[in-house]
C-alpha cells in the first residue's frame, strides 16, 4: 500500500512540475542586452526630444515676428471653431489664445500702410 501512495504523490508532483514548465514555456524571451539598448535608445530619444524644445524655445524668443517692413509676420487664421490662431514662419510657432503674447501680437497689423 505504501508503494501505491508513493505512486501517486509522485504523479501529483509531475503534473505539478509539468504546469510549471508549460507556464515558463510560455513566457516571452526577455534578451538583456536587447533591454539594455532599447533603454539606451529611450534615453538618447528623450534627450533629443529635449533639444529640440529648447531650440524650438531660443527660436521664439529670438524672432521678432515681423517683416522688414514693420507689419506682423504671423499668417493669422479663423478656423473652423472660431478661434483665431496664428503662425509665424521664420520660427515655426503657433499662437493660440493660450499663447503669453497672443494679445499683443494680434494688435499687430499685417499689412503695410500704403504710402501717398
Amino acid at each position: 500500500m505504501a508503494s501505491e501512495k508513493e505512486k501517486v504523490g509522485s504523479e501529483v508532483d509531475f503534473g505539478d512540475v509539468l504546469t510549471k514548465v508549460v507556464e515558463i514555456a510560455k513566457k516571452p524571451y526577455v534578451d538583456p542586452e536587447q533591454e539594455a539598448l532599447k533603454a539606451t535608445k529611450r534615453l538618447k530619444m528623450r534627450e533629443k526630444q529635449k533639444k529640440k524644445e529648447e531650440n524650438q524655445k531660443a527660436k521664439e524668443s529670438n524672432c521678432a515676428h515681423l517683416r522688414q517692413d514693420g507689419s506682423s509676420g504671423i499668417a493669422w487664421m479663423q478656423n473652423s471653431d472660431f478661434i483665431v490662431r496664428g503662425f509665424c514662419p521664420y520660427c515655426q510657432t503657433d499662437f493660440d489664445p493660450t499663447h503669453p503674447q497672443y494679445s499683443a501680437l494680434r494688435m499687430i497689423p499685417t499689412r503695410a500702410a500704403i504710402l501717398r
